[in-house]
């Protein structure tokens, strides 16, 4: 047992000794199953229950959790977190002998667990969402509920009878196999009906042929507790799940329970996780039997690991796994989808006192000839959901008539007059909307057909080009892939011959390999496996132009650590942090063939400046500062590089250029590009000289002092 897990045990018994344990709450129909919106992850087990018990201690009615880091990654903010917080744990791979956690494919490697590598739990600090400011607001469904019909959905497909008798006793006898309940008319209301039977479903899944857990029949208080304890915490799983809520019985219940759990509990810690995994299989039972998940996803709840569970088609005849499919699927065709109304249709009982309509007054007046007499039908929403319409040819002269015929036939459900008009308008509304969207993408459709017309000419000859010419095609594709690759919405080589293509094609490539080598960087943040930040990566080869200016014929490269500061979201606190985007830094390798500017830099003798021909998305010029002839850690070795120190957007780039003309820092202007970018004016007329001519080298001062900072990469 953990530590963690201790400490759970601990604040749970100390929430049954205050009496503040309560999963009571509305059916509202909001699904609050504790999640990370930033990965995805819904918490299961230990940590659903952990997440479960904070968010009711500290009154939070937000089911996301995100970390500290996560919260500064997407720039919200943090209100108060002292004492606000909980903590969730996941399994991580650790090496004994180094005393450090390793990736899992490194242990997967290794062979698994052996005396040196093991499993340990590693836990970390997640804040509620109701703490978070600057979050997205949570997106909420709420969806109406008719307890009844989910009490006899999940019963039909656990196939287990519910018995009413006349008592004030409810029970699952583990003998018959039965659930026993008081009249329905005993309840105060169906939502007490609904929740008293759910909490008897969830003991009858301890059955041998379901979840076979040890249901005794003995008097025995300690034994009853222990399945109690696992019906309370499914309790609290439900009621973020299905629409349960505790009754005033159900609180009895626990609080008779209450010390028997405080006793077994500080004698062993571990039975409060060994009732949390019991009641974790409990709710997805119920879920899965409710039909609101399918037998995969059910199965990989309950712990199937994907890759070792054997599909279908695979399975021996025999097999338990596929013994059990085949009779769920045998139940569950005849079970009716819950809340889906493909049973019953919803009907209500219409009256000559809500609607004037001459076909429904056969006769105006009774059979002494005096006095108004009132009809009633029963009615339908419209297949298709415009109006209201009978759906028999049948008036009847009471309301009670037409109730009763309601109750004796099964394919319908009553619910009231009112009611069954609103639905009716939603319904049209939806329809509506529904329309019009349909007429906004058929414009667009249309938009698109037109744009595709008008490239047809060019589309035809690149198809004739390519069955012509496979060596081509396959130029185009990567020219194709690599543009894709940047976000550039028309390609720069749409005009350009066979031999341009060929020789752009292969420049791409060199542009792909470095965009590859960004995407694994930042999916390997995702999947937080360890990275050497100080290792390199290859860029590209350094341009002529950077060689005219003094650079040697080196390749260029960036550390892994210069390359995710560059796209860490911009932060006050940290100058290092550019906010750039993945498309604005796979630019750079074909941005450096042709900068705009090349100058020295006015702050560092070691280094040079490339201003490139794009912005970033801010709209502040890209720089690039590059130590030429320096020294770069790449694949374990210490080689010669002229080394990419930052990318950034450039603030108050016109006082920038102006001091760099002043203190005469100029390389290299492209006077033409600069111009048309907007990034200067009459300011570089001044400059005497050929356009995209070498003003000077690079001094050799920064050359040296390049090498000389270089060594200590």
């Amino acid at each position: 047992m953990t530590k963690q897990q201790q400490q759970l045990a601990e604040e749970f018994v100390t929430l049954l000794e205050t009496e503040q344990l309560e999963w009571k709450k509305g059916w509202s129909g909001i699904s609050a199953r504790p999640y990370n919106p930033v990965t995805g992850t819904v918490y299961h087990g230990v940590n659903r229950f952990r997440l479960l018990l904070t968010a009711q201690a500290l009154g939070y009615q937000d089911p996301r959790w995100c970390t500290f880091h996560q919260i500064q990654q997407n720039n919200w903010r943090l209100k108060s977190g002292k004492g606000q917080s909980s903590r969730v744990e996941i399994w991580m791979p650790y090496d004994r002998e180094l005393k450090k956690w390793i990736t899992w494919e490194e242990f997967r490697e290794q062979g698994g667990i052996t005396e040196r590598y093991c499993l340990r739990t590693k836990s970390y600090p997640v804040f509620n969402g109701d703490m978070i400011e600057g979050i997205p607001q949570l997106e909420v469904t709420l969806q109406e509920v008719d307890p009844v019909e989910l009490v006899d959905t999940i019963s039909d497909s656990m196939q287990v009878p519910i018995v009413y008798h006349e008592t004030d006793r409810a029970f699952y006898r583990p003998s018959e196999d039965r659930i026993y309940l008081p009249n329905r008319e005993q309840f105060f209301s169906t939502y007490d009906y609904a929740s008293t039977a759910l909490h008897e479903l969830a003991h009858a899944t301890g059955a041998a042929h379901r979840l076979n857990r040890k249901l005794t029949g003995s008097t025995s208080q300690e034994s009853y507790a222990q399945e109690e304890l696992v019906a309370e915490i499914t309790s609290c799983f439900l009621s973020s799940e299905l629409p349960v809520q505790q009754t005033e019985e159900h609180i009895r219940n626990h609080q008779a329970y209450v010390q028997s759990w405080i006793r077994q509990i500080r004698e062993k810690p571990e039975s409060l996780v060994r009732a949390i995994q019991s009641a974790e299989q409990v709710s997805n039972y119920l879920e899965y039997h409710e039909k609101r998940i399918t037998w995969e996803e059910y199965q990989k709840r309950v712990g199937e690991v994907q890759s070792n569970t054997p599909s279908e088609e695979k399975l021996p005849e025999k097999h338990p796994q596929r013994e059990e499919k085949e009779r769920m699927d045998s139940i569950l065709k005849d079970v009716p989808d819950f809340g889906t109304n493909q049973k019953r249709r919803i009907v209500a009982v219409e009256s000559t006192k809500d609607y004037e309509d001459p076909d429904f007054t056969p006769n105006r007046y009774n059979s002494k000839g005096s006095g108004r007499e009132d009809y009633y039908r029963v009615v339908g929403i419209q297949e298709g959901g415009w109006y209201v319409e009978p759906v028999e040819d049948k008036i009847y002269h009471s309301y009670r008539e037409a109730e009763k015929a309601i109750k004796a036939t099964p394919a319908w459900k009553q619910i009231s007059y009112d009611r069954l008009i609103q639905e009716s308008g939603k319904e049209r509304t939806r329809k509506l909307e529904a329309r019009e969207k349909i007429r906004t993408e058929v414009d667009n459709l249309e938009e698109k057909i037109s744009q595709l017309k008008e490239k047809q000419g060019y589309l035809k000859q690149l198809l004739k080009e390519c069955e012509e010419n496979p060596k081509l095609a396959q130029a185009r594709q990567q020219i194709l892939e690599y543009e894709k690759s940047i976000g550039r919405m028309e390609s720069c080589m749409k005009e350009a011959g066979e031999a341009e293509l060929l020789a752009y094609a292969k420049q791409c490539e060199e542009y792909l390999a470095f965009g590859e080598s960004v995407d694994q960087l930042t999916d390997v943040l995702k999947t937080k496996e360890q990275m050497s930040m100080r290792e390199a990566v290859s860029v590209c080869k350094t341009p002529d132009l950077l060689q005219k200016a003094g650079c040697k014929p080196l390749p260029m490269h960036m550390s892994q650590q210069h390359l995710l500061d560059c796209m860490h979201p911009k932060q006050k606190e940290n100058a290092h942090y550019h906010g750039l985007t993945k498309a604005e830094i796979k630019k750079i390798p074909e941005a450096l063939e042709c900068p705009v500017i090349l100058a020295e830099s006015m702050t560092r003798k070691d280094t040079m400046i490339a201003l490139l021909d794009y912005r970033e998305q801010n709209g502040n010029p890209l720089l690039v500062a590059i130590r030429p002839n320096g020294k770069a850690l790449y694949q374990v070795e210490q080689i010669d590089s002229n080394f990419i120190m930052s990318v950034y957007g450039k603030d108050h780039f016109q006082n920038f250029l102006q001091k760099m003309i002043k203190e005469d820092k100029l390389i290299y202007i492209d006077q033409e590009k600069g111009k048309r970018l907007g990034y200067f004016g009459k300011e570089i007329e001044q400059f005497a000289f050929k356009d995209k001519e070498i003003l000077k080298q690079i001094s050799s001062q920064t050359v040296e002092k390049g090498k000389r900072i270089g060594r200590h990469l």
